[in-house]
């Protein structure tokens, strides 16, 4: 055989791997859900505690696929470019925030100046205000 043969034979082999994986996520997943409904009457801690034990088992049972480990490299990634990033200083975020707010403030009273002149200007032009 030829070494892409083996190759497209190997993805083949991981793709059916993945599927059986997934199918065995998907009925984990939905037994859990059920248990948890027809186990409503017991505590809520303990249905909470089971929920987290079988939600990281099934986070592991998921990095086992193709796409887990995707995800996983994309997760590492992202966190190393969040490293990376400029984080401001607490005066920038409270000058910017003064800022932000001013701006806001001075944007209402323009709208409410506007509405106000407008309201008036209606009600003079039909006759239905003392103005």
């Amino acid at each position: 055989m030829s070494g892409k043969k083996l190759q497209q034979q190997g993805e083949q082999r991981a793709t059916s791997q993945d599927k059986m994986v997934w199918s065995l996520f998907s009925m984990l997943l939905i037994l859990a859900i059920a248990l948890d409904v027809y186990f409503s009457d017991l505590s809520w801690a303990i249905r909470a505690s089971v929920g987290i034990v079988v939600a990281i088992a099934l986070t592991f049972l998921a990095l086992a696929t193709a796409q887990g480990k995707v995800a996983l490299s994309f997760a590492k990634s992202a966190r190393y470019e969040l490293t990376r990033v400029h984080w401001p200083k607490r005066e920038e975020t409270i000058q910017v925030a003064f800022r932000v707010i001013l701006m806001i403030v001075t944007a209402t009273l323009v709208l409410w100046l506007f509405d106000t002149v407008f309201m008036h200007a209606m009600s003079w032009l039909s006759g239905q205000g003392r103005v």
